[in-house]
């Protein structure tokens, strides 16, 4: 499997914008790396903090033909993808994904989120015929792994999420002058994943929360009673009316998956947005909010990015949480490799002379020894197949 990664590690989010898919981008991708012959089979993984695209390289291909392939897909020069990407092959690209479905990879230490992103993108994947054997037993793999992580540790049971740090920034603007929220958050994109875990925070807060949904789903929200039991308290007003509703906001959220600007300077210069302080939280990549309305000398702009310092103490209290964890990964990854490699030699192996005492002994021995020492062992019995086959031609 190779991997190549764009994420907040190395890349600023004007940067991960660049590499953005949108779920019909991710689509049409892997279907061009497949008609190009170039994968067997892939997963492109698109959140706010990364993209992450995963495959199953077919003999003969390099992993720099992926890379150009990227490159000429997103109309960006191969140079840029090498600079801004982090590239992974065969067992560093099985433990990066198991520390990625474990939110050990995150900005923010143990969260839940990405866990259901990589589920979801391994699903469209797999709905689509995009994945292949080697690439399912590698993602049940890390999923297994992240549940044992989850079950085992406490690293996930004080997980702080975008959505709750947002909501906390939140509650503490509103409450910086008098000590108690006045007025109402408008959350652009309640309807989504990040913007639903924003607006339940804040109603949960008891902070009054006006939502915008667009209208062609209102008949989806409707029929949906989980998405109507988390919306009970939440106003819901039509997104094209979004900016009718800025002046009297004390702060806005956006949080979709739009690939255009939500709220664009220019729409802000045609209208008053009143004189109070107003707290801007963009939390989409790319970017909702137009970076020049921090202009305003009434606006407060946050991107994702200016998380950091808010997650970074979040971290420190994870720490020893964080290594019970790493210490997991690694014995996945050790079960993990010894069962793709008998997975890849036992064809072979299959056809030697006693092949049903080789595999009772490979069993046996598997447990006490690393997976390189299997493999070492699994190379010298398809050698013996090799000649076990050259000596019957020659008979």
């Amino acid at each position: 499997m190779y991997c190549i990664s764009v994420n907040y590690k190395k890349s600023e989010s004007e940067q991960r914008q660049r590499f953005s898919f949108t779920r019909r981008e991710q689509i049409q991708f892997l279907k061009y790396l497949r008609a190009g012959s170039l994968i067997d089979g892939g997963v492109v993984l698109a959140t706010c903090n990364r993209t992450e695209l995963y495959v199953d390289l077919p003999e003969g291909v390099r992993r720099e033909q992926i890379d150009k392939a990227l490159a000429t897909y997103k109309r960006v020069d191969v140079k840029f993808v090498r600079a801004q990407g982090v590239f992974f092959q065969g067992k560093s690209a099985i433990k990066h994904l198991m520390r990625v479905c474990a939110g050990l990879d995150s900005m923010i230490l143990g969260e839940d989120e990405i866990f259901h992103q990589v589920k979801e993108a391994y699903g469209l994947s797999g709905r689509l015929g995009f994945t292949t054997g080697e690439l399912n037993i590698i993602f049940q793999g890390a999923f297994n792994c992240a549940k044992k992580i989850k079950t085992l540790t406490g690293l996930s049971s004080t997980s702080v999420s975008y959505g709750t740090l947002a909501a906390n920034e939140v509650e503490r603007f509103l409450k910086k002058d008098t000590g108690r929220v006045t007025g109402f958050v408008l959350v652009i994109g309640a309807t989504g994943k990040m913007g639903s875990v924003v607006a339940k925070n804040l109603a949960d807060k008891g902070i009054q929360v006006i939502g915008t949904r667009r209208t062609k789903h209102l008949a989806q929200m409707e029929r949906e009673d989980t998405c109507s039991e988390q919306m009970k308290n939440i106003q819901m007003v039509d997104f094209e009316k979004r900016y009718q509703y800025i002046k009297e906001a004390g702060a806005v959220v956006c949080a979709t998956a739009s690939p255009h600007l939500v709220i664009a300077k220019e729409m802000l210069d045609k209208q008053s947005i009143g004189n109070s302080k107003k707290l801007f939280l963009d939390l989409a990549v790319p970017y909702d909010i137009e970076p020049a309305v921090a202009e305003y000398e009434q606006i407060q702009l946050w991107q994702i990015d200016d998380f950091n310092e808010l997650i970074t103490t979040n971290k420190a209290r994870k720490k020893t949480q964080e290594k019970q964890a790493l210490g997991i990964v690694g014995q996945e990854l050790e079960a993990l490799l010894k069962k793709i490699y008998i997975r890849q030699f036992w064809p072979m192996i299959s056809r030697i002379s006693a092949g049903e005492w080789r595999y009772r002994q490979l069993n046996e021995i598997k447990e006490s020894i690393d997976s390189e020492a299997l493999y070492r062992i699994l190379e010298h019995l398809a050698g013996e197949e090799e000649t076990e086959q050259e000596l019957k031609v020659e008979c």
